[in-house]
């Protein structure tokens, strides 16, 4: 999700690809209970100071809740207005609709705050104003993908092919076309543009430099996975939260090749967040077999002269 964000703030200017957050673990600017960078949470850590492709590199929440606080908040009386500015990069991206697939879907959820107060009011038809209202630690938490964020694995793909292809968002399709008995096309589907996202190129390649970094940067969270892979990938990993008895969910998302994309992935482990980054070594195999890694041809000479 991060790569959303990192856009939303460069395309406003509230962060540059030169701008350096230092990450302090805790963040605490947004209130209690504080957010804390997974790292902190799991060894007291911290990636220090570092820019937005680093950022995604190393999947850093600190440098994103600082974003979302400097987009907006309570104490400025903007804190509206940063939720507003991301909903408006992740509705362009396809995560507020459908995505046109020829089957049966459900609608994804868009963090926002009619979200919010429809969510809790569900749980409790009495809760207060207070209660229900959005604050800045929704907005940092938004902003790395939490709150009340809810996708499946094609809306996802759907906005990862139009990160990957400069910005023109397609309807998605299943069916190609359909057949007459005879084999004749009786109806061809054809591509439909729902939406060409104005972004700045040099933007955009930053993210994508801060997706290629997670598979092949010194500190890139799947460096090891994707180690001696022939081919350069851009990706970003994801763990979501729902039940604390269980493992999280594990997704990955993916373009390939990294400089000339030609498929984008999504892969969804439900509860499946262990060691070793399944999701990603899936998605690996998935770019193997499509890129013709696993062809091996067939040496009939050979086998023609052993049977004589």
């Amino acid at each position: 999700f991060k790569m959303i964000p990192a856009l939303a703030g460069l395309e406003t200017g509230v962060i540059t690809p030169n701008t350096l957050i230092r990450d302090l673990g805790s963040y605490t600017k947004a209130g209690r209970p504080y957010a804390k960078c997974w790292i902190y949470g799991s060894s007291g850590g911290t990636h220090g100071a570092i820019d937005v492709a680093t950022a995604l590199a190393v999947s850093c929440n600190y440098f994103f809740y600082e974003t979302a606080y400097r987009m907006g908040n309570a104490e400025e009386g903007t804190t509206e207005q940063c939720i507003t500015t991301l909903n408006e990069y992740m509705a362009a991206f396809g995560l507020n609709d459908n995505t046109g697939v020829e089957i049966g879907e459900s609608s994804p959820m868009m963090a926002t705050p009619a979200h919010k107060e429809r969510s809790i009011k569900t749980i409790n038809p009495e809760a207060t104003q207070s209660q229900t209202r959005w604050t800045d630690g929704d907005s940092i938490r938004a902003f790395i993908g939490q709150s009340v964020n809810n996708y499946a694995p094609i809306h996802m793909t759907k906005y990862i092919a139009t990160l990957a292809n400069g910005g023109t968002r397609y309807k998605m399709h299943m069916v190609s076309k359909l057949t007459n008995p005879d084999g004749s096309t009786a109806e061809q589907v054809e591509e439909e543009i729902e939406n060409i996202l104005e972004l700045q190129p040099e933007n955009l390649e930053v993210v994508y430099k801060g997706m290629n970094l997670v598979t092949s940067g010194t500190r890139g969270t799947l460096r090891n996975i994707f180690r001696d892979f022939p081919i350069e990938i851009a990706a970003k990993s994801g763990t979501a939260e729902e039940d604390k008895s269980r493992s999280s969910h594990s997704w990955f998302v993916c373009f390939a090749p990294y400089d000339d994309p030609q498929i984008a992935i999504t892969v969804l482990l439900p509860y499946g967040e262990i060691s070793g980054s399944p999701s990603a070594v899936i998605a690996k195999e998935i770019i193997r077999d499509y890129m013709g890694l696993n062809y091996q041809p067939e040496n009939h000479y050979m086998e023609n002269i052993l049977a004589e």
